[in-house]
């Protein structure tokens, strides 16, 4: 067999030795048989992954016909030798129905009888600039000691390519990648961000490669602490090919390995480790992100060239990444929360672009426009090519401004600079809609989806769209499917209510709504069921709380108690004070009794919508 080696490997009190044949405990050699010695070898190269029955019986004994109990022999040999008991002293774990898997973290070393690969195996990085400064204002320094010990590969060492590559065809043909937060290994493991940080700049150079989708960092935050292993995370995320890596350092020296796995039958496509000494972390994530998408580039058009980055401090990256995991739920508690931590990000580094951005997108999130421009506006002073800023800018135009055009112009840039940026597809949509546009707006939101599945966001406003365009049974099922992924998802079942009040299902609507929505909601259905006096009850103590406030939500209840002036005060005061909603009055089911008044069509006019539409 050619399982020989120039590397070895060491877990815990053991030390392997592929090329010499042998297995030492705290320096003193351990017996194993020729075929128990070769089963352990296949494991611990394949360390965290599980090994089916098979590989191992093709690799251990060359495609020689034996019966799976030698292999149940091999493997009880391996853990008598290793004291294997399955409770406190456990290295191999039995996967029912499938196979094995060393789940004991393990050091891979180059022999040291053997010399170093040579090019063009091996490929030299230049020395990166001194490690950014500690955190400032009592940040948790674990997060920086751990990025500046994952940092360290790249940096003044070596890679080398440890499987061939596939086939460049074979990586042509795949058109949409996920990328896992590296798992550290031997190193602080309680700690998530310095994995996701690295998973986030190989996202964004991703993004660039023509002709592949690249799912968020938001997408890959929605598997989870602890996501599935790579083919299941594939599946979840509906990708061809996803790109595992794992972190590990010992004696001074760190190794991170990258496998991209294919989705359809879980076979390795490509991996290659990295090998060297400590350095700055920005510099490993330039490198690893340049590589693999110059793996993933292969047979499309020309790679297009990598922006130069400004990196921020370790400390400023991980407080907003905790923003925009924040941001990312939708809920007035956790925008509020996104917020501070994203002003944290911007006190501790200042020029850090993305910070600005998304701050600008949690004012939007509350209707603080004036804020939301000027941070939108900072973070393209300091980045012109940040998509996330544009986007941002287009929300502005879009919600505020009520301008179709300059909001489509927007985010039409934001996708140029970034074609995966889900958010961008999101929010165009309903610039689309809101035109008249409905076959582009349904195709837009459901490349949003495409791109980022796990939003929940993204999957309730699907429904939204198809209810504006009309399309109610599409838009029920959709809906339903986002609660599926989250029965408490407020802002999915007050569009579930929307959608059910359109279709005439004004009790199922009043239960939707009284399970997460706001009293206004609750009292437009109470409206449309007969119960005028208690929703004008609700109208009344509405206006008497938040006297200054004016949306398109107040005017629908107004209409429909019959109150049809008051309901055209309520929407000139809210065009005046720039409410975001008005923009889809347009094409909004429960105004369509006001189509035929020459108010509302002076209004859409101001609005620059569309006189009708619908038609």
């Amino acid at each position: 067999m050619a399982l020989e080696k120039s590397l070895s490997y060491s877990f815990g009190p053991f030390r392997l030795e592929p090329p010499a044949r042998r297995l030492t405990r705290d320096g003193e050699s351990v017996a194993l048989t020729a075929r128990a010695f070769d089963t352990l070898v296949v494991l611990v190269e394949n360390q965290g992954r599980v090994v089916t029955k098979e590989e191992l019986i093709r690799s251990v004994w060359n495609d020689a016909f034996v019966e799976e109990n030698n292999l149940n022999q091999a493997i009880s040999a391996v853990r008598r030798a290793l004291h294997d008991d399955g409770n406190g002293n456990r290295f191999i774990e039995t996967v029912p129905r499938r196979g094995y898997t060393f789940v004991v973290p393990v050091l891979e070393e180059l022999a040291p009888h053997l010399p170093m690969p040579a090019t063009p195996q091996t490929r030299l990085v230049p020395a990166p600039a001194p490690p950014p400064a500690a955190p400032r204002r009592g940040m948790d320094g674990r997060w920086l000691a751990a990025a500046l010990v994952g940092a360290c590969a790249l940096a003044v060492g070596t890679f080398w390519l440890v499987r061939p590559s596939a086939p460049p065809s074979a990586l042509a043909r795949i058109r949409s990648v996920a990328v896992l937060p590296f798992r550290p290994i031997v190193m602080p493991a309680d700690d998530e961000f310095l994995g996701l940080a690295l998973a986030d700049s190989v996202i964004t150079r991703l993004s660039r490669v023509p002709r592949l989708e690249v799912r968020p960092t938001g997408a890959i935050r929605g598997l989870g602490a602890r996501p599935p292993e790579p083919v299941a995370a594939g599946r979840a995320l509906r990708v061809d090919a996803v790109l595992d890596g794992q972190i590990q350092e010992m004696g001074g020296r760190v190794r991170v390995t990258l496998q991209l796995v294919g989705v359809g039958n879980g076979t390795p496509l490509w991996s290659e480790r990295f090998d060297a000494s400590r350095a700055n972390l920005f510099e490993l994530e330039d490198a690893l992100a340049e590589g693999v998408a110059r793996e993933l580039a292969a047979g499309r058009e020309s790679l297009p060239r990598a922006a130069p980055r400004r990196h921020p401090s370790p400390a400023a990256y991980e407080a907003y990444l905790r923003g925009r995991y924040d941001w990312n739920k939708r809920t007035d508690p956790a925008n509020r929360e996104s917020q501070d931590f994203f002003r944290r990000a911007i006190e501790i580094d200042p020029s850090f672009a993305p910070a600005w951005a998304g701050l600008a997108d949690a004012h939007s999130l509350v209707g603080q426009a004036d804020e939301a421009k000027a941070a939108a506006q900072r973070a393209i002073e300091l980045d012109p090519d940040l998509a996330e800023a544009h986007a941002a800018l287009g929300n502005g135009s879009l919600f505020h401004d009520f301008d179709l055009a300059a909001a489509e112009l927007h985010f039409q840039r934001a996708i140029a600079l970034n074609p995966s940026y889900a958010t961008a597809h999101q929010w165009s949509a309903y610039g689309l809609a809101a035109a008249g546009r409905f076959d582009e707006a349904v195709d837009r939101i459901l490349k949003a989806r495409a791109l980022d599945p796990l939003s929940l966001s993204i999957a309730t406003d699907v429904g939204d769209i198809l209810y504006y365009a009309g399309r109610y049974a599409e838009a029920e099922r959709a809906v339903r499917g986002a609660l599926e992924m989250d029965e408490h998802f407020a802002q999915a079942h007050n569009v579930l209510g929307d959608v059910l009040l359109a279709g005439n299902d004004f009790q199922g609507a009043l239960r939707e709504y009284e399970k997460a929505g706001p009293p206004a909601a609750i009292a437009l259905a109470l409206a449309k069921t007969g119960r005028t006096q208690e929703a004008r009850a609700i109208a009344e103590r509405l206006r008497a709380s938040d006297p200054d406030r004016f949306d398109v939500l107040r005017a629908h209840i107004l209409l429909e108690l019959g109150e049809r002036d008051e309901a055209f005060e309520e929407l000139e005061r809210a065009y005046r004070t720039g409410m975001g909603d008005l923009i889809m009055i347009g094409v909004n089911p429960g105004f369509a009794a006001l189509r035929s008044d020459p108010r509302f069509s002076d209004l859409l006019r101001r609005l620059r919508l569309p006189a009708s539409p619908r038609a």
